[in-house]
């Protein structure tokens, strides 16, 4: 609890006091929770530097120890406990850039005292920061695709968390295979792509392109199917079918996950994504630049 709202609280008591002289405890009361939560956020501290030490030093087994110790003298002081979620990150950083004895038994430990919205989230920015750094390779080879892979599997996330990072991590797989290969054409056994080169079939989201205020956005439309054609863009959804032709188009920017079209004697963008977004940016430049 912050000073400020003791204070208040110790105010608004001695005020109440006057009438009701049971009032008057409350101060004392504030004063010694106070002084307990400070003393037990001192060895919260100390107990993380301590971690946080061996953690450097790669120590399991002093690790350990202080985990065993934190658990038996303060199993059920949340001030205390904190110091497994202060040092979470940096475990997490250390155990998996290393080759970190006992890493799956201290990584169990960490889970079962950490409450689980800030576990999940701490995964969760963990997971995308690795994701991010292995995207942004531009060649990644099979050993950095493993790694990542490791560490989705071992950490225990939840199923939403675990089932979007390896969505992720197939598109940045994709995209390697973009790179390294170049543009593959499909086999598609459609009236639309009859006579034509396909790169690229599957759903995709559609989006209006708003102004208001002076601000633009991009608002959710309809679900609709596209090609990637040799030479133009086929959007197939309810209302019809809408071709684009290469040639036509004046940018192709890739911003907040959305792919916005700025097209030739088109008003306003045209706005798609998916979550293999920044896969299809990569196919619709390689295509466009052949123009």
């Amino acid at each position: 609890m912050k000073v400020g709202c003791l204070t208040v609280i110790c105010f608004l008591a001695v005020i109440l006091g006057f009438s009701y002289p049971i009032f008057f405890a409350i101060p004392g009361a504030v004063i010694l929770y106070a002084i307990i939560s400070h003393y037990f956020k001192k060895i919260g501290d100390k107990y993380a530097d301590s971690i946080n030490a061996e953690i450097d030093a790669e120590s399991s087994e002093r690790l350990m120890g202080v985990f065993n110790e934190i658990m038996q003298k303060y199993e059920s002081n949340d001030f205390v406990k904190t110091a497994f979620e202060n040092t979470y990150d940096h475990f997490l950083n250390k155990a998996f850039s290393t080759n970190f004895p006992n890493r799956k038994e201290l990584l169990s430990i960490y889970e079962k005292n950490i409450k689980n919205e800030v576990l999940s989230s701490h995964q969760k920015d963990f997971i995308d920061k690795v994701l991010c750094t292995l995207s942004n390779m531009e060649h990644p080879i099979d050993d950095e695709f493993k790694y990542v892979e490791e560490i989705i599997s071992e950490l225990n996330v939840s199923e939403d968390i675990r089932n979007n990072a390896y969505s992720r991590l197939n598109v940045i797989k994709k995209i390697a295979a973009l790179r390294q290969n170049g543009l593959q054409p499909l086999e598609i056994n459609d009236p639309i792509t009859a006579k034509k080169i396909c790169f690229y079939y599957d759903y995709i989201r559609i989006y209006k392109n708003h102004k208001k205020d002076g601000q633009t956005f991009f608002e959710f439309e309809k679900i609709g199917q596209i090609y990637i054609l040799n030479d133009e863009i086929d959007i197939v959804a309810d209302g019809g079918h809408k071709k684009i032709k290469f040639s036509n188009i004046i940018s192709i920017d890739f911003e907040d996950g959305i792919l916005q079209l700025t097209i030739l004697n088109r008003a306003t963008p045209l706005g798609l994504s998916s979550e293999e977004s920044e896969y299809i940016y990569e196919i619709l430049d390689r295509v466009r630049n052949q123009f």
